[in-house]
């Protein structure tokens, strides 16, 4: 037993000594939970039954290998169901070889040759073994214990407690140790089976994870090992290493760092006439040194280049101070001061009237406001449920004043570019929209807007927000 309890205590073990250098970084999550997945493993396997694989002779370890797939709904659970494939080698335990016990050809257990019908043979226990094939098919529910803590559920390490039913075959075939001849071959028994699981996995990847787990099952019924029972137990253990695979979800997340910031050379803003010729020659330049650049490289050089641009417009606006962000006028008096510059182009000036009038939107918006702030995970834009009292008491407020209405700003974080952060910000707002009118608050008092990335003064999880504000 103390084997055992140490063949499921593994995972456990692994996932402290190597979690500490996750504990003391910030890193940002680069990788899917969420959605469907699917997985392989393999491992080692003992069993228990009449005879064990910790058998009196020696240790007789077998192997394990299966599949599962399932839906992981939240950071804390999700639903799974799995296929595996074991054989385990058992033989006589210590505690039998004082009985002296004897298998008949007819697998009947007798105390003395004396006793066995006439005509048959049989085996003494210590001189055979029973080699037990088994499948198992089951359900399971995982619940991840770093999902309960804010400072984990994004985190990259997993830890999985998986309570199982299985359905489940065995099959024995009973040998003689020395020549390995076959003695007895029974036939496949059916079993009802439950046990649980822990996993301790890694994020190697954005859909990628792989860890060491521990698995119990406990089989009810007849003996797995075809024997006639002597003992209660009839388990097997196997313990290995699993790999997983996350599919994006469509509908439950989007993936932020996937989308490019190819954007980012919009963000570029005229912010006035004195400066338009100047942004005109340079502009064409920096994209194409920066389409030249290489790709590893070419994320920075953009963000090098709108850091540029904005201390420019910052200090033309410390200058300037009655100066407002272009609008669609301010683009045609653009066109005016430089119609001959060869460097603007048709496209650009639609692309900087496009940013600009963005630019000009999103400055509306401040997060000031009366209620509770709606915090979302990396990459979702459902609300979970320690939002939800949140939802309940913004709905509370507006049900005792009727008369008001409000605005639902949704915000993103500063991963991905600007396109994805805009439609994940509403989609939020809309989230939060939704939740209000569940609690009967009609959707002509709630206007949603998509912010897009949120303000330079949020670190990169409190970005990921949505804000309700009173509008009149």
């Amino acid at each position: 037993m103390k084997t055992i309890r140490l063949v499921l205590l593994l995972p456990a073990l692994l996932f402290v000594a190597t979690t500490s250098t996750y504990a003391q970084g910030t890193g940002t999550p680069k990788y899917h939970r969420q959605g469907f997945y699917a997985g392989i493993h393999t491992a080692a396997a003992v069993g228990e039954s009449n005879f064990c694989s910790f058998g009196a002779d020696k240790f007789r370890p077998g192997w394990n290998a299966g599949l599962n797939a399932g839906y992981r709904f939240t950071s804390i659970w999700s639903l799974e169901m799995s296929a595996s494939w074991s054989q385990v080698s058992l033989a006589e335990q210590d505690c039998c070889l004082s009985h002296n016990y004897i298998l008949g050809y007819d697998l009947n257990r007798y105390y003395d040759r004396s006793i066995i019908p006439e005509g048959m043979k049989g085996q003494y226990y210590k001189d055979i073994k029973s080699n037990v094939f088994v499948q198992r098919y089951g359900i399971q529910v995982n619940f991840n214990v770093l999902g309960l803590f804010n400072r984990t559920k994004r985190g990259p390490w997993g830890l999985d407690l998986s309570p199982a039913i299985y359905a489940a075959g065995s099959h024995a075939s009973i040998l003689l140790k020395e020549t390995k001849a076959p003695m007895a071959k029974n036939t496949t028994t059916w079993h009802l089976g439950y046990g649980g699981q822990l996993f301790a996995s890694y994020a190697v990847a954005k859909n990628m994870h792989v860890g060491f787990y521990g698995a119990y099952t406990q089989y009810m019924g007849r003996p797995i090992d075809g024997l006639p029972r002597v003992h209660s137990t009839n388990y097997t253990v196997d313990a290995g290493v699993k790999l997983i695979l996350t599919f994006k979800s469509k509908k439950g997340s989007t993936p932020l760092e996937e989308d490019a910031p190819t954007a980012l050379l919009a963000d570029v803003a005229h912010v006035s006439p004195a400066n338009a010729s100047e942004n005109s020659s340079q502009e064409p330049l920096a994209q194409q040194e920066i389409a030249q650049a290489p790709s590893v490289q070419q994320e920075e050089a953009q963000k090098n280049l709108v850091q540029e641009n904005s201390l420019q417009a910052s200090d033309i606006s410390e200058s300037t101070p009655h100066t407002t962000v272009s609008t669609e006028s301010t683009v045609a008096e653009e066109e005016e001061k430089a119609p001959s510059s060869p460097s603007r182009t048709t496209s650009q000036v639609a692309e900087s009237q496009a940013t600009a009038a963005t630019v000009s939107h999103e400055e509306e918006y401040s997060l000031d406001t009366p209620y509770p702030i709606i915090c979302f995970s990396f990459n979702s834009i459902w609300i979970e449920s320690d939002q939800l009292a949140k939802i309940k008491e913004i709905a509370q407020a507006l049900k005792a004043n009727s008369s008001i209405r409000v605005r639902v700003v949704g915000w993103g974080d500063e991963i991905g570019g600007n396109k994805a952060n805009k439609r994940v910000s509403l989609q939020r707002a809309e989230a939060v929209k939704k939740h209000l009118e569940q609690h009967s608050i009609s959707s002509d008092r709630i206007e949603v807007v998509g912010a897009g990335i949120a303000p330079d003064n949020l670190t990169l999880g409190e970005g990921r927000i949505a804000i309700v504000q009173v509008i009149s």
